[in-house]
Formats: structure tokens, sequence, C-alpha cells
């Protein structure tokens, strides 16, 4: 009798054994359950709280559209709104007139844990044609002569036709600076026959147009220099510090001279600037050069921060210069000179060793041809060779953002923070 008592204690003690263990795996379970439950509802959250802050930047590019100065952004800063499980801030404060670095946090709150997420995305503003290394809108045919003409980081859009004689070629690729710049695209509404090599891009639905400029502003400085009196301005050797802007009504000459400081210089004759002359504003500042006919630059001449304007053609002969080119008649870029930022101009005589750091914009080239004459004519585009817009293209009379220019993302400038 006990011997049966202990078997059936035994038994009972089994039994109690076999329902611990089993509820402590159903409780483990059960925890492990939860937690992946838990660890998926994190990450979830974290996909919708990077999904949110995207939103904020389309939200804060429908803002900047409508705004007409970056740099204070009408007194709103930081704009917060709701939207989905969560909510996003987005801060305008950090821009210039044309170009703005956007901040969009988001934060979602539930589920297991509050999330955030954040990134940060460059935005400019500028006609879509400057979206492209070259923009041609002639619908006639530009030949290739003797030489080649390389187009790096960047696409080509024509309406004309592209052709080569001879030896000549082009060669549009995606190697730009920096790497994450894309490119190589040739988009033509006609037809592309020139040697080289190159992708045959889809054409957009919406074809870029030739930007309109808007010379007003250009106008009123010319008309106050057409008030003053008659005569010519003639600097040589030495240095000069601009403090504002010159009006003169006649020719302006510079040979030599190192030209400092910020403002403009106004001519209603020719603007010349040769003899390894350098033109250096100061730091955040800027020298606009601005003539009712021609401007020429020339002989080793250097110039940084500069805005030229000329109603009529301007020259760049072995000279080396950054900034915003606008040329209404004629540009004529030749003698392996170098151009960083962007041109705009009616005609384009582009030959020998010239290099482009930007973006071309030109209706048609001078007898139909792009004279690379045996050398190398090179295209390098990067957007940070174009942030800032010029007086009359993005920019309207009073210096503000214009509606005439649309505004997008900078390629490879989005970041997570």
């Amino acid at each position: 009798m006990v011997k049966g008592n202990k078997r059936g204690l035994s038994l009972i003690i089994l039994v109690f054994i076999i329902l611990t263990i089993t509820t402590l795996i159903v409780i483990a379970y059960g925890f492990l359950i939860t937690y992946e439950m838990r660890g998926g509802g994190i990450e979830l959250n974290e996909q919708k709280a990077l999904y949110i802050a995207e939103t904020g930047i389309e939200r804060a590019m429908e803002y900047l559209e409508d705004d007409t100065d970056w740099s204070n952004n009408d007194g709103t800063a930081v704009i917060s709104e709701n939207f989905g499980d969560g909510s996003y801030i987005i801060d305008l404060s950090g821009g210039t007139k044309t170009v703005i670095v956007v901040d969009s946090e988001a934060t979602v709150d539930s589920g297991p844990r509050q999330v955030k997420r954040k990134v940060r995305q460059k935005i400019r503003r500028l006609p879509e044609a400057f979206n492209f290394a070259l923009f041609w809108e002639g619908t006639g045919t530009a030949n290739v002569q003797s030489g080649s003409v390389v187009v790096n980081g960047g696409d080509v859009f024509t309406k004309g036709t592209v052709s080569s004689t001879g030896p000549g070629s082009i060669d549009v690729t995606d190697g730009g600076t920096p790497a994450t710049t894309n490119g190589g695209f040739v988009y033509t509404t006609n037809s592309w026959t020139a040697g080289g090599t190159y992708t045959e891009g889809t054409k957009p639905d919406a074809e870029p147009a030739y930007p309109i400029l808007d010379t007003t502003f250009y106008d009123n400085e010319i008309a106050m220099a057409e008030a003053q009196v008659i005569g010519d301005l003639s600097w040589a050797g030495g240095s000069r510090a601009l403090n504002g802007t010159t009006y003169v009504n006649g020719d302006i000459e510079i040979t030599g001279t190192a030209v400092t400081g910020s403002g403009a210089l106004v001519a209603t004759g020719k603007i010349n600037i040769t003899g390894s002359a350098s033109i250096v504003p100061g730091s955040g500042k800027f020298i606009r050069l601005i003539s009712k006919t021609d401007v020429t630059i020339e002989a080793s001449t250097t110039a940084t921060g500069t805005v030229i304007y000329a109603r009529s053609e301007s020259e760049i002969d072995n000279a080396n210069l950054t900034g915003s080119f606008i040329s209404v008649d004629k540009v004529k870029i030749t003698n392996g000179s170098i151009v960083t930022g962007y041109i705009y101009t009616d005609t384009s005589d582009i030959r020998d060793n010239a290099t482009i750091n930007g973006s071309l914009v030109t209706n048609r080239f001078v007898n139909n041809e792009i004279s690379a004459l045996g050398k190398t004519i090179t295209i390098n585009y990067d957007f940070s060779y174009l942030e800032e817009a010029a007086p009359g293209l993005g920019l309207d009379i009073d210096g503000d953002a214009s509606e005439e220019g649309g505004i997008i993302k900078v390629p490879g400038t989005w970041q997570q923070i």
C-alpha cells in the first residue's frame, strides 16, 4: 500500500513538473511573440517616420514655390503639420534668395515607443533648361567639326539635328563630379547622327523651353548710366575696391587691375577687361558687369563671383571666370578659356579647347557649327556650379525669386541626419 502511494505521488510530481515546464514555455513564447511584435512595430514606425519626413520636404517645395525670397521666408522659418500617424516639422531658415537647405523631422507616436526621423535636402531655383549640361532650342542643324565635344555628368536636350563631319564627335557621359551626378542621356525631338558615345533618352512629355529673359533690371541700370555725363572710365594696374555701383556713359577699360569689394560697373558702351586683370569680390559678395553693348574679357584675366550681362555680345578669350553669364545676342568662348557657372545666350560660338563647368543654354550655334577645330570642347555639369541665379533668370528686378524660375531638388544632396 505504501509502495502504491509512493508511485502515485511520483506521478503527481511528474505531472506537476510537466505542467510547470509547459507553462514556462508558453510564457516564454508569449514574451517572444510580444518582443517580435514590438520590434516589428518599431521597424514599421521607423519606415512611417521616414516617409512622413519626405512628405515634409514635398510640402516645403510647395511653400517655396510661392515664396519670393528664400533668405527670409516671409518671416516663417519653421512649419509644423500633422500627417497620417505622425507629424513633421520643416525648417526653412538656411537659405539665400535662390538656394536653400531644408530639414524635415518627422515624429510617430503610435506603437511601442516614439520614433523620430530627420532628412535634409538642398533645393534651388532656376529655369528647367539649366537642368541640362547643354540645352539647344534651335530647330536647325548643329554640325560638330573636326575635334571632339565631351559632355560629362549631364544630359543634352535639343530640338534640332546634331551631326558630325569627318573625325568630329560628341560624347555624352555620366562621368560627372561629384560621383552622384547622373547623366549621359541625349533627348532630341529631331535626329542625332553625330559620332561619339551617348545614350538616347525618351523625349520628355513636357518639353523644356528656352527661358524668357526679363531684362528690366539691366535696362534700368543702363538707363541710370545714360543719365550720367558722357565719358569713358579707364583703370590700368594697381587695385580698385568697389563699394556700390559705378555708372559710366561710355566705355570701361580695365587693364591689369585687381578689382575687389562688391557692387557693379555699368556702361552704355563696351566693357573690356584685359592684361591679367582680376575680379575678386569680398566673401559672400558679387560684382556685376553690365554693358549696353559688348563685354570682352581676355589675356589671362580671372574673375570669381561675377554676373556678366551684355545686351549685344560677349567674348571670353584665354580667361578663367566663375559666375553667371548672360549675353543676349551672342557669346564667344575660345582659346582655352574656362567658364564656371551658367551661360545664357541666343547664339553660341564655342571653340578650341574651351571648358564650361556648368550649363550652356542657347538658341543656336554660329554657322550651325560646334567648332572644336581639331581640339576638345568640354562641358562638365555639376549643380554646385549653378547655385545662384542672376536677375532676369530666376530673380526679378528687386533681386527676389521670380515666377519664371522653377524649383528642383539638387541631385546628390539628400541625406538622413
